[in-house]
């Protein structure tokens, strides 16, 4: 019976070790992405010329089909990448409602409309009867609020889960959960 303990401890370390080296290996695949798209991929988005055909969304043939993610597969961690702006809902003097959303490109915003989620789910259809369906509203803690200020109208990339709206304090199609955001020469996790 000790013989079948000892084996078990070592391939959960050998299991341990593997988890570890993936995910090492991954970060530093992400940096490469990193690099490579936010020095070499053009991705500005003037929000007044934004067309769906530009996104390669055909409008005649959206899907009634929800984004849901069937029970028991684990949420999806996304990368997206776009143009960070702070949106004013409202502005008065005392009462201003703000928010951070990520105006996205033409592949995030694909990885965005065909990524399942949890919970409440919209169609294809629903998200893109939104005036604002390329943004993505960013849920982010308060300790990042100043590096969004830095870099406020620049390129970011961003990591994190996504939902979609489901309440009123939910201003665009896409909501993400913020892990991580990074820009050229800023990382903050």
């Amino acid at each position: 019976m000790g013989e079948f303990f000892f084996v078990l401890n070592i391939k959960q370390n050998h299991l341990k070790l593997l988890y570890n080296t993936m995910k090492n290996y991954f970060n530093k695949f992400i940096y490469i992405y990193l690099f490579f798209t936010v020095l070499f991929i053009p991705s500005k988005v003037p929000s007044e010329t934004i067309k769906p055909y530009d996104y390669g969304i055909d409008m005649d043939q959206l899907s009634d089909d929800l984004l849901e993610l069937p029970d028991g597969i684990p949420e999806i961690y996304v990368t997206l990448k776009g143009t960070l702006k702070l949106n004013v809902l409202f502005e008065e003097e005392e009462n201003s409602i703000c928010y951070w959303v990520l105006q996205l490109d033409v592949p995030s915003f694909q990885i965005a409309c065909t990524t399942p989620v949890w919970g409440y789910a919209l169609s294809l259809k629903e998200i893109m009867k939104t005036t604002n369906w390329h943004e993505v509203q960013l849920g982010l803690e308060e300790n990042m609020e100043d590096f969004c200020k830095k870099n406020v109208n620049c390129e970011v990339l961003v990591g994190g889960f996504l939902f979609h709206a489901h309440t009123a304090h939910h201003h665009a199609p896409f909501v993400l959960d913020l892990k991580e955001i990074y820009s050229l020469g800023e990382v903050f996790q």
